[in-house]
């Protein structure tokens, strides 16, 4: 098929093993004779074949607008919220505290490609920095994933918790979205009308 005879392909096949590109497995024998090979692509070769399901998602996005639009996509990405605060509340819950539970959160964010730490300030308050968006051609086709993100993340972490966003990687935030995180703290006024 390519014009190779079975020695090249097979010393090609070993020479893309040895880079780390394939790997070979025994095939059971089909009738009579040695086993065969079965060759596979390793994870390192999908650099060289490249996924779309950035562009699935930007056509997605704009196919459900077309078709129900801008309310009906919101109602979408709301379904879309709640299936995610679901899902990180089964990580982020086991924490007993506010930097325990944003470890675990940033945990699941890397898990999900968005390369997440957790800082600590001095006056007790938190900076969540994302330094990879995985789905930054989604989320510039549709800002309103963004605004789910910092409403999904003030619902797992707490209702009382203070979560704003300092850095935004689409609106040049040097490809990294940051959030600023605190407690909640009591105005003067509310302690002294609680101490009455």
């Amino acid at each position: 098929m390519l014009g190779a005879s079975n020695v090249a392909a097979r010393l090609h096949l070993e020479a893309l093993k040895d880079q780390g590109f394939e790997s070979r497995s025994t095939a059971a024998p089909k009738g009579r004779g040695r086993s065969g090979s079965l060759w596979s692509f390793a994870p390192p070769a999908s650099e060289f074949f490249p996924e779309r399901h950035d562009q699935l998602a930007v056509d997605l996005i704009e196919s459900i607008r077309s078709a129900v639009g801008t309310d009906g996509l919101q109602r979408v990405m709301d379904s879309l919220g709640d299936l995610q605060v679901a899902r990180l509340r089964e990580v982020v819950d086991k924490g007993d505290t506010l930097g325990e539970r944003l470890e675990a959160l940033a945990d699941r964010r890397s898990q999900d490609g968005y390369m997440a730490e957790v800082q600590e300030y001095k006056d007790g308050s938190f900076l969540l920095g994302k330094h990879h968006c995985s789905i930054k051609d989604a989320a510039a086709a549709c800002e309103y994933l963004c605004v789910t993100e910092l409403d999904m993340f003030g619902e797992v972490l707490g209702r009382d918790v203070q979560v704003a966003r300092t850095q935004y990687a689409i609106a040049g935030g040097e490809g990294r979205c940051v959030f600023k995180v605190a407690e909640p703290t009591e105005s003067p006024r509310g302690k002294a009308a609680g101490q009455g």
